[in-house]
């Protein structure tokens, strides 16, 4: 497959981080939801898995770590922080950022290099 039509397919999901000030409530959903466990917790940050990964859903509790915030009636940073996959190898996020093999070489270079 030539890399103009190369996609990075991730091999599968690794995590997802939420920001919150339903803290409980979502950490409770989740476990009742997608049958997880509480791997670690503390007032500030939960970390849930279903499977022998170390964590599949991250909590970060807004109340705790931003208790003064002016905007703590509303969505404020609250929402998805970010979303994390598994690929095959480095190499596979390098190629789609290329249009040919000549770039390909050269990002992989610079990241080695790096």
């Amino acid at each position: 497959m030539s890399a103009a039509t190369y996609r990075a397919a991730a091999c599968k999901f690794a995590h997802v981080v939420y920001s919150t000030r339903r803290f409980d409530e979502m950490v409770n959903w989740y476990q009742r939801v997608f049958e997880a466990t509480v791997v670690y917790q503390n007032p500030a940050f939960a970390f849930l898995t279903y499977d022998d990964e170390r964590h599949r859903f991250a909590f970060a509790n807004l109340s705790a770590l931003t208790p003064d915030s002016v905007a703590s009636e509303t969505r404020d940073n609250a929402g998805v922080n970010h979303v994390a996959y598994t690929y095959a190898n480095w190499v596979t996020c390098l190629v789609p950022m290329s249009g040919s093999n000549r770039l390909v070489s050269h990002h992989i270079g610079a990241f080695i290099m790096a």
